[in-house]
């Protein structure tokens, strides 16, 4: 795996994230605050984006996590998507369709996204349970 975004819609650094993923096969981990500056930044092709949008504060006019998500699976149909939501992800799942996982946050979505960076996410046949 060569490049992870991270778009946050809240103040969650990304000391967290190199804190709680295990990165080292990756080559770059971006972090975005602004979804336009993530979408803007596709061209470099992320092989992971994670889409955390708990306690969100989305900026006034900045699309929100949905249709950023959408945007991704258009542009980048095979890039694997993480989305962190407690309104969105009130029940953890994967849609095959578009290369989505969903989680509320906990411990389940951490070693999800540890198993992408080490290769080893196949779920597209089956959808986990909560």
């Amino acid at each position: 795996m060569k490049n992870i975004f991270v778009l946050s819609f809240n103040n969650l650094g990304l000391d967290f994230w190199k804190k709680h993923l295990e990165i080292q096969n990756v080559e770059r981990i971006y972090q975005f605050t602004s979804a336009e500056t993530c979408l803007k930044s596709m061209n470099c092709e992320p092989d992971l984006v994670i889409v955390d949008d708990y306690f969100s504060n989305t900026k006034e006019g900045d699309p929100d996590a949905i249709v950023v998500l959408e945007a991704i699976h258009t542009m980048l149909p095979n890039t694997i998507c993480l989305h962190i939501s407690p309104t969105h992800c009130y029940n953890a799942k994967f849609d095959p369709n578009t290369n989505t996982y969903c989680s509320n946050f906990n411990q389940d979505i951490l070693n999800k996204m540890n198993l992408v960076l080490n290769n080893e996410l196949m779920e597209k046949q089956s959808t986990p349970t909560s």
